[in-house]
């Protein structure tokens, strides 16, 4: 169950919760050239991108009629910051399916098996990072596998192959979802982006790209670039919001990363980007709980 090379015999369901860890299973059904595989995706992330995959899409009540006929042999569920999925993940272990999670990025990762109360424990949990603090009591008797990252693979490659670049920074945000507190998170996405404004607002005729995460909350967003631009009187500055979904293609054609706290801002230090975050000195030592980002990316308030 555990080889990869071997899930082409295999009959899967993929889970797919966010982008990330959603990204991360469309990689390993490309690279592995899967085919006897279906998708379930809950309402919350309907902005996953399929990539091809539509004719593949399956229902819940299509996987308990598929699952009494004995149709699937593995359940790959991909984790994030809202596990919709737990009901199904349980029910499937109930049902002696093998089920392995996918873990993509170290943000809040226990609150990713828990859900009212409701506690997930898979089979198995495959890596795509440094294996952190796993020894947690939760994790202890989960068999543990590191698997290379294909999805970041491919990203690298593509931002190598940009070579002209057209802006001069690019602003990614993120929706803070390791936060409960909504008013907190909301003063952290706030505070970042007047921060990032406040770092280039004394710059002339700059270009800079403004990308979505695809869990923002776009109305509220769009309210705080709207109100933060009115504080910059610096007129030669140009902004711009990305259409495009490929976040090879926002860093490539950037020259420096501006951010949170995402996985993007890894690939962009990877990729040999400048990067830097922008989260207020208040908000740092408490929410930036990625080593990787405090070891390696700087905070514009701490230079």
């Amino acid at each position: 169950m555990l080889n990869l090379e071997n899930w082409n015999k295999k009959k899967i369901l993929f889970i797919l919760s966010d982008p990330g860890s959603g990204n991360i299973i469309l990689s390993l059904i490309k690279k592995f050239n899967l085919s006897n595989y279906k998708i379930f995706i809950s309402s919350q992330n309907r902005n996953i991108k399929f990539q091809g995959h539509i004719k593949n899409l399956v229902s819940k009540s299509d996987i308990y009629k598929m699952n009494k006929k004995k149709l699937f042999d593995l359940s790959v569920i991909g984790t994030g910051s809202n596990p919709a999925y737990i009901r199904l993940a349980n029910r499937l272990k109930k049902d002696r399916i093998f089920t392995i999670a996918i873990l993509d990025h170290w943000l809040n990762f226990t609150s990713r098996f828990k859900k009212n109360n409701i506690n997930f424990i898979p089979d198995a949990i495959f890596l795509t990072d440094y294996y952190h603090n796993l020894n947690n009591y939760f994790f202890r008797n989960i068999k543990k596998v590191k698997i290379k990252n294909f999805y970041e693979e491919e990203k690298l490659k593509e931002i190598k192959k940009i070579k002209k670049v057209k802006y001069d920074y690019l602003y990614i945000n993120d929706p803070a979802s390791y936060i409960n507190n909504k008013k907190i998170r909301k003063k952290l996405i706030e505070g970042s982006f007047l921060n990032f404004l406040a770092y280039i607002k004394s710059f002339d005729k700059l270009k800079i790209l403004i990308k979505f995460h695809p869990n923002d909350d776009f109305i509220f967003f769009k309210k705080v670039i709207k109100n933060s631009l009115k504080k910059i009187e610096n007129k030669k500055i140009k902004f711009y919001i990305s259409k495009e979904n490929n976040i090879s293609q926002n860093i490539g054609l950037s020259k420096i990363i501006f951010g949170m706290q995402s996985s993007a801002l890894l690939l962009a230090k990877k990729s040999k980007k400048q990067v830097f975050t922008s989260i207020p000195n208040s908000f740092f030592k408490k929410y930036l709980n990625n080593n990787y980002l405090k070891n390696n990316i700087k905070n514009i308030s701490n230079i």
